[in-house]
């Protein structure tokens, strides 16, 4: 059987392309319009018996990569598409000259192995005035990469005559080549036979394994940034400073009272707040309904008391590291003693970022410049671990907020039904879905559970609040859910009228599709200018 581990759509050469990625290896690119013309011509032609219409269409384009394809992501830009496999390399596709020259080759940018597979991939695709304004350079793309073994990377591929003079270099041994930082995992010695043009001496490379960094790039271009969560990656998405709602105080930002201005304190003594306090999540709401985390936007300070959403924000909230004191202790995140308390913090030591930055440019002035002015300003990223949520700065992979158990639900057995022990296969947040429109994102796991997360920013910080969890009954009955009745896809849909201007709708519908054939809809929506979300099904 041809198993399909991804499939999306994207826009290249202003069509759209739907890539199904294969568990055996194999890459198809089909013209979506094409799909449709073919639907509709077989459409009178169902099967008698099941009335489904089955028909065969052969794919515009085929590649094969090296091992089981994973994940697969769209340059629109500059009709790239990159794939993952579980060798634990992407390997990037440049199709301009296939459906835009309607030619016969295709470019081909292998990145560095990771130490593990990558499940997710995500290119920064900037609009062509940012290139024009210098946001980004117009001779490299960037690609940032998730593994299960917690690794979240930037690799900037070098394109055009940059590429070319990059590959001169490495052929002439020109060793200032070198001196570009570049973050590598010491691993094994063969890691770097094929990928590295440089010679390591043997007990070097084995000496210390994944302990330390190599400062190399690839054949290529070169690693911008490499982070470890210490825990399975398994998301990644891109988000732009526009998608953050503004919020009036840091105690609205982060539900932290010890950040929040004087004024704010009386609030949480006020009748107003404490009759829509929330005592557990111990009552068996009806199927289809959703907690919300807040009756009302300014209501919303109790939700923080009795179900606490454990951030960890930075020092002074912008570019620097998060402290390696009192937010990496069990005290501050109030453990149980189940581990739950034990966030794995992301930590970058002053010492280590001056070394990074004088190592850029070989000591250079203009290395001081890099990271102030980066091609990636203004942006986040936004990575799920198995039960985690981070929010990073897109340029320097420093965490402004972070989740450390999305849906504080204790763990689960092997097989799903006891308690205690790890985490099932399919009891992760793999599902990940932002709604620019609504300041929002949706998170889930196949088991069921979901939450929507508000995008949130007060002054330079900026963080995430959640708001929704849903669908209840699923989200507490772990024991009656079974392999037919696990999330299978999730999708949102803008509901617009003909009035409705492009990313500025305020409702939308979200589908759940679950492996037996169930689909549960839910509206999710708030008034024009109003802060207040709405979920209902």
């Amino acid at each position: 059987m041809q198993i399909i581990n991804h499939l999306t759509i994207g826009r290249m050469n202003n069509k759209e392309w739907l890539v199904t990625a294969h568990d055996y290896g194999r890459i198809m690119v089909f013209d979506v319009e094409r799909l449709l013309a073919a639907v509709e011509k077989y459409a009178d032609r169902p099967n008698k018996e099941t009335e489904e219409i089955k028909f065969y269409t052969k794919p515009d384009l085929v590649f094969e990569v090296e091992a089981s394809a994973w994940a697969i992501s769209i340059h629109e830009r500059l009709n790239l598409l990159a794939v993952s496999c579980n060798s634990g390399r992407v390997t990037v596709f440049d199709l301009t000259d296939v459906i835009v020259n309607q030619g016969d080759s295709v470019g081909v940018y292998p990145s560095p192995f990771l130490r593990h597979n990558i499940p997710e991939i995500q290119f920064i695709d900037p609009a062509e005035e940012d290139v024009e304004k210098g946001f980004y350079r117009d001779d490299a793309f960037y690609l940032y990469a998730v593994s299960i073994e917690g690794d979240v990377v930037l690799w900037e591929f070098f394109t055009g005559k940059r590429l070319e003079r990059f590959l001169n270099r490495i052929e002439g041994r020109d060793e200032n080549v070198y001196t570009t930082a570049a973050q590598v995992f010491a691993a094994e010695k063969n890691a770097f036979a094929d990928i590295h043009p440089v010679h390591l001496d043997e007990e070097e490379i084995l000496d210390e394994p994944f302990s330390r960094y190599l400062y190399l790039p690839f054949n290529t271009g070169r690693w911008l940034l490499l982070k470890s969560i210490d825990q399975q990656a398994w998301t990644v998405n891109t988000l732009n400073e526009a998608d953050f709602m503004h919020v009036d105080n840091l105690y609205e930002l982060t539900g932290m009272p010890y950040l929040n201005e004087t004024n704010l304190f009386k609030q949480l003594s006020s009748p107003i707040h404490l009759k829509h306090a929330i005592n557990q999540l111990t009552r068996s709401p009806e199927t289809g309904k959703a907690i919300a985390m807040s009756d009302r936007f300014y209501n919303f300070a109790m939700r923080f008391i009795h179900l606490p959403l454990q951030v960890m924000p930075l020092e002074d909230f912008m570019h620097a590291s998060v402290s390696d004191e009192g937010y990496a202790g069990k005290s501050r995140l109030g453990s149980s003693g189940t581990g739950d308390g034990d966030f794995p913090v992301l930590k970058q030591p002053r010492e280590q970022a001056d070394k990074y930055i004088h190592g850029l440019n070989n000591g250079s002035s203009r290395s001081q410049n890099i990271l102030v002015a980066p091609p990636l300003k203004n942006r986040f990223v936004l990575v799920t671990a198995r039960k985690s949520i981070y929010l990073f700065r897109a340029e320097t992979l420093l965490c402004n907020t972070s989740a450390a158990n999305v849906f504080s639900r204790p763990h689960l057995s092997a097989d799903g039904l006891g308690s205690g022990g790890e985490l099932n296969a399919i009891d992760r947040i793999n599902f990940v879905k932002t709604i620019p429109a609504l300041s929002a994102i949706v998170v889930g796991t196949q088991l069921g559970a979901l939450s929507i997360f508000r995008l949130v920013r007060y002054k330079s910080a900026f963080a995430l609040r959640q708001e929704f969890l849903f669908p209840v009954t699923e989200m507490f009955s772990h024991e009656r859910i079974t392999n037919i009745r696990t999330i299978a896809g999730l999708s949102v849909v803008p509901v617009v009228d003909i009035w409705t201007r492009p990313h500025e709708y305020h409702k939308c519908r979200i589908y759940i599709y679950y492996t037996d054939g169930t689909v549960l809809v839910y509206t999710l929506s708030r008034e024009y200018e109003n802060p207040v979300m709405e979920i209902g099904i």
